[in-house]
């Protein structure tokens, strides 16, 4: 394998892990906006743009049970 192979795989598995850890932070990120918006941090106007950005979420939150079970003990941590 040449150099230049082994930099397009190095490349390849960085962009991997990167799309990985956003797949695992955007889900995992609705729980500090959440507190912030109960603990007046973040406006309440803001809370349509939050309902859009966090769409999907909030989507698989309403409309599959797994998804409801986890993020209501996941939200249950933001309450403290």
């Amino acid at each position: 394998m040449t150099e230049e192979q082994d930099q397009k795989r190095g490349w390849g598995f960085w962009v991997a892990v990167v799309v990985l850890l956003l797949l695992v932070a955007y889900p995992l990120s609705i729980g500090p906006v959440i507190w912030c918006l109960d603990t007046g941090r973040l406006p309440q106007s803001s809370v349509p743009a939050w309902e859009v950005f966090y769409a999907p979420v909030l989507w698989a939150w309403k409309n599959v049970p797994a998804a409801e079970h986890v993020l209501d003990w996941y939200d249950d941590l933001w309450h403290f």
